[in-house]
């Protein structure tokens, strides 16, 4: 069970970690990108699973605590491409909205140092169903 914690400290701001707790053995990298309006994204990237999730040089940060709630789906490709899309984005809620529109499932904290967002979203029947 992958688990995410997350704690706001006076001056410091939000302070967010979890663990990686999957039923299968991550071939994961730390990537470096560069991107015009944001600077610099890092992001851990799990080549198997092709997830993708980080911070970005604006402060934006993403985790999840799943990649979904259907292991047979934790190949897809898309939730991590969809992470790193919003990792392109400096304002939280404009990023947290992004990916809702993009249906992710999962519970997901999208943040800054002022400000944090709780995605929490699954699909009825089986992973097929409503939003």
């Amino acid at each position: 069970m992958c688990v995410a914690v997350a704690k706001y400290f006076p001056g410091t701001g939000w302070v967010v970690a979890k663990n990686r707790d999957q039923d299968y053995v991550p071939d994961v990298e730390f990537k470096d990108q560069n991107h015009n309006t944001v600077d610099e994204i890092l992001v851990m990237y799990d080549k198997k699973t092709k997830y993708k999730e980080g911070m970005n040089h604006a402060g934006l940060g993403i985790i999840s605590t799943s990649l979904s709630p259907i292991p047979s789906l934790e190949m897809d490709a898309s939730d991590g491409r969809n992470i790193d899309a919003a990792l392109h984005m400096s304002d939280p809620a404009k990023a947290a909205k992004f990916l809702v529109s993009k249906k992710m499932t999962g519970f997901i904290f999208v943040f800054n140092q002022d400000s944090l967002y709780l995605i929490e979203a699954a699909k009825d029947q089986d992973g097929k169903g409503e939003y």
